[in-house]
């Protein structure tokens, strides 16, 4: 009986999140998108010198202005980005992700994903778009600086910020980006 208690009471959790996760997002166009983006690298450059070094040396950065995420031994990532070559929209693209572990809580952040040489964005642009791999994170209430994590062998550099919420993630997780054709 108490483990069906706390199955219910985690199946309503993760109902009650989704609702709320779900008003929070909704389809944006283009104008909105890009003042987004350029709004979450702005906030990105103010506090990470890093950042602003990296991006000088890029060739175009993927922003996800806005991600939301939410679990409660499975948890669920969605976000909508846009694809900027020197501040200017190539292309925009859709976040989708799954994590199992332990994954409790919901979050929102934002993600930046700067393409260091024009092979490996050829690649991301034609690839399906999968990442699988570990994830490790405590999120409590406001996260003001950002998390780097460098793929230099690869070309890739990540930057995770203004995290806001309460997320406990650490498991095994699955992104899929995916291009988007959002309303003018």
């Amino acid at each position: 009986m108490k483990i069906y208690c706390r199955f219910v009471f985690c199946v309503c959790l993760v109902f009650v999140g989704l609702g709320s996760l779900a008003s929070g997002v909704r389809a944006e166009s283009t104008l909105e998108l890009e003042k987004s983006a350029r709004g979450a690298l702005s906030s990105l450059y103010r506090r990470n010198a890093e950042a602003v070094a990296v991006n000088n040396s890029s060739v175009a950065v993927l922003v996800f202005p806005e991600v939301h995420k939410i679990g409660a031994g499975i948890a669920i990532e969605t976000g909508t980005g846009v694809l900027l070559r020197k501040l200017t929209p190539v292309e925009y693209y859709n976040l989708s992700g799954l994590a199992v572990g332990l994954e409790f809580g919901c979050q929102k952040f934002s993600r930046a994903i700067f393409f260091m040489n024009e092979d490996i964005l050829g690649r991301f642009i034609h690839s399906s778009g999968f990442d699988i791999g570990w994830e490790t994170s405590l999120v409590i209430a406001d996260g003001i600086y950002a998390c780097h994590k460098s793929l230099a062998d690869d070309g890739i550099e990540v930057f995770v910020f203004d995290e806001m919420g309460l997320m406990v993630s650490k498991g095994i997780r699955t992104l899929k980006v995916s291009e988007y054709f959002p309303s003018y």
